[in-house]
C-alpha cells in the first residue's frame, strides 16, 4: 500500500495543500513536503521539506526516465543535498531517500506516483491557475502514465 500526501510549508508550519486557500508569498520557489509512506514505511518525511512542486517533478523525471529504458535514476533534493534513487529489479522497483529504504511492485509505485502527483499539481492550479503552462508537460506525462499503468485506487478512498 502506498500513501501519500502533499504539504505546503508557510509560516513555520505544514498545511495540507487540500486546506491551502490562500496567496504563497513566491511561486518559483514553494515551500513544503511530500510525506510518502510505502507498505507502512516513511520513505519522504515533513523533516525532509523542500521545493515541492520541483520535488515532485523530480520524481517524476525519475519515472519517465526508466520508462524510456534506464534501470536505474538518482538525483537529489531540489534545495538540498539529500539523495533519492530508483532501481529497477524485475517486476520490482527499489526507492531509496536518504537511508530511507524499500521495494515495491513497479506497476503500484507507478500508478500511485501518478495519482498523487496529480493530485497535487491539480491542487496547485486550483490555488494558482496561471501555473497551468509551467505544469502541463508532466501533467501530459502523468497522463500518458495513468493510461499505460491504470488509475491508483489508494486504499483510504472514499467515493463521493
Amino acid at each position: 500500500m502506498i500513501n501519500a500526501e502533499s504539504f505546503l510549508y508557510i509560516d513555520k508550519k505544514f498545511i495540507s495543500i487540500k486546506e491551502f486557500n490562500g496567496v504563497l508569498p513566491d511561486w518559483d520557489y514553494i515551500d513544503g513536503a511530500i510525506r510518502l509512506e510505502i507498505n507502512g514505511q516513511e520513505i519522504i518525511s515533513l523533516e525532509m521539506w523542500d521545493l515541492i512542486d520541483q520535488l515532485w517533478s523530480y520524481l517524476i523525471n525519475g519515472i519517465i526516465e526508466i520508462e524510456e529504458g534506464k534501470k536505474e535514476f538518482s538525483a537529489t533534493f531540489p534545495d538540498q543535498p539529500l539523495p533519492f534513487s530508483y532501481k529497477v529489479n524485475g517486476p520490482f522497483i527499489k526507492i531509496t531517500v536518504d537511508e530511507n529504504k524499500t521495494a515495491v511492485n513497479y506497476k503500484e509505485f507507478v500508478s500511485a506516483i501518478v495519482y498523487y502527483s496529480k493530485e497535487f499539481f491539480k491542487e496547485l492550479l486550483r490555488i494558482e491557475p496561471s501555473l497551468c503552462n509551467k505544469n502541463q508537460y508532466y501533467l501530459e506525462h502523468l497522463d500518458l502514465l495513468e493510461k499505460k499503468y491504470g488509475k491508483y485506487i489508494p486504499l483510504n478512498f472514499q467515493p463521493p
